[in-house]
């Protein structure tokens, strides 16, 4: 064996065992007594990498690359290295020549479509995905990327699959527990994701995210109590955790545990204040204390979240103006909901020679009157349940859309990245949400002079506009319910005074 083939080899055994630094020295020595040694620079290149220099990596794999400009597997780790440098279009460049050079490169289509889905490429990285699985079905990884992809895209029941796939191949992979859990409680399917979350927190039992997750999936369950444990298990592993703490809170209002809400309250009212993004703009409504500046701050954070991640429709240029105008209306609400008994008898009154009534819907049809009622009472009811929120946002702007109105805002199944894509040019906050949404992308929030005062405007990122009585309409057309109720039956005392409260508890301060 040759002397410098023998000093390669040790300096082989010495990097697979770890000892980067006496395997460097020896790359080193081998590059000093002859420059052109191109696995010596690729090799020294990839400690580098494992030591987070990334400028140094790239100018020694780079160096590789000249020397021997067909090595594939020199592209590819060249790739590896742009990736995590966030040097993304450096990366597809050395992962598609890496692939012209080996069309059989499993891990380069992987990391390849992770790559251009980052960018936005989701379809293309999709390909890839399915490329690195046919190359190798037992790679976990690229099945966990293609769920995560075609979660994106909406195609929910095959992310479904395809994080199935990567569990089965690794089931103490603990992020596809979590991503798995999440796509099934987009589907609805609450009671599987609570059994993916109880893997995760099995498989990593100090992890605050993990129990996190399983509460939010118990609160949608209705199980309050169970959920309001695992939010105080979440703090007591993080007790800077302020997400949980702000929904311990919220179950602690609900559950009418004084004790807990006056300890979380101090806490997150103390917290906001310094990190507005952490804490949801509909939990801090309740909050006792809240300012109106801590709303805006919080729905301001939130927003610039969602502004951050979103993407506009294509050919978002203005359109000519129809002979009627087009109004939508956006809500995952139009079934037996409390917003569309307010709102059905609206959609039905609006001047059918003045306008063009549109309900974009992503929520559930629950086969009920209401929603037969809703379908008929407008000009157009789309379903966009089952897509992402960019081809929701483009189908809007498809239909030139001139007002669109969301009904929603930050409040449970929300989808605000639809309308953050701005597929209308004038959009507006209504109803459901009662606050400002904070965003760039709500010109207008409809309210009344009670509910805001005109000295209250600056605490509203939109516009107000007020109609003259009250904002929130109602049914004429709704029966009255026989109630069948007696005081008796109650345990109320036959005579005097009977206070209400139609909210629910977590609105008591």
């Amino acid at each position: 064996m040759k002397p410098n083939a023998a000093l390669l080899n040790q300096a082989l055994e010495l990097h697979r065992a770890g000892r980067l630094d006496d395997a460097a020295a020896i790359y080193q020595q081998l590059l000093t007594d002859n420059p052109n040694h191109a696995d010596a620079a690729h090799l020294l290149g990839l400690v580098r990498f494992r030591n987070n220099d990334f400028d140094s990596a790239i100018r020694l794999i780079r160096g590789a690359v000249e020397r021997d400009p067909d090595n594939p597997i020199y592209h590819a780790n060249l790739g590896n290295v742009f990736k995590d440098a966030g040097r993304s279009s450096d990366a597809i460049a050395a992962y598609r020549r890496a692939l012209e050079l080996n069309p059989g490169d499993a891990a380069s289509h992987n990391n390849l479509g992770f790559v251009l889905q980052a960018g936005g490429m989701i379809e293309e990285g999709i390909d890839h995905y399915r490329k690195a699985i046919d190359l190798r079905p037992d790679n976990y990884r690229a099945h966990y990327n293609l769920g995560n992809a075609l979660f994106l895209t909406g195609e929910n029941e095959p992310a479904v699959a395809a994080f199935r796939e990567a569990a089965r191949l690794n089931p103490q992979f603990v992020d596809v527990w979590d991503h798995l859990g999440t796509a099934l409680q987009r589907l609805g399917r609450a009671a599987e994701a609570e059994a993916c979350f109880r893997r995760w927190t099995e498989i990593d039992p100090d992890s605050a995210d993990a129990f996190h997750a399983l509460a939010l999936d118990l609160q949608q369950q209705g199980r309050i109590d169970e959920a309001f444990a695992c939010y105080q298990r979440a703090i007591a592993l993080r007790p800077d955790f302020l997400p949980a703490a702000a929904s311990a809170l919220w179950l602690a209002q609900r559950l009418c545990d004084w004790t807990a809400t006056s300890a979380y309250s101090e806490l997150v009212l103390r917290r906001a204040a310094e990190e507005p993004h952490a804490v949801s703009p509909f939990q801090l409504m309740s909050l006792p204390g809240a300012t109106r500046a801590h709303l805006l701050a919080a729905a301001r954070a939130h927003s610039a979240t969602i502004a951050a991640e979103r993407r506009m429709p294509q050919d978002i240029g203005r359109f000519g103006r129809p002979s009627r105008m087009r109004v939508g209306y956006l809500s995952s609400d139009f079934h037996g909901h409390p917003i569309a008994y307010l709102t059905a008898e609206v959609f039905e009154l609006h001047d059918q020679n003045r306008f063009e009534v549109f309900l974009f819907s992503y929520g559930p049809d629950d086969g009920s009157a209401m929603r037969r009622r809703l379908e008929t009472g407008c000009d157009h009811f789309i379903d966009l349940a089952g897509i992402s929120d960019d081809a929701a946002a483009q189908r809007i702007h498809d239909e030139r859309i001139q007002v669109l109105v969301d009904l929603k805002g930050y409040t449970a199944d929300d989808r605000p990245h639809i309308a953050a894509g701005r597929p209308a040019p004038v959009q507006v906050n209504w109803l459901g949400f009662p606050g400002s949404m904070g965003a760039d992308w709500i010109d207008y929030l409809i309210a009344d002079p009670y509910v805001i005062p005109h000295e209250h405007d600056a605490d509203y990122a939109e516009k107000v506009v007020r109609l003259p009585h009250c904002y929130q309409p109602n049914d004429r057309k709704r029966p009255g319910g026989a109630v069948g109720l007696s005081r008796n039956a109650c345990g109320l005392p036959a005579t005097g005074l009977v206070f209400c409260c139609f909210n629910q508890s977590y609105k008591i301060e």
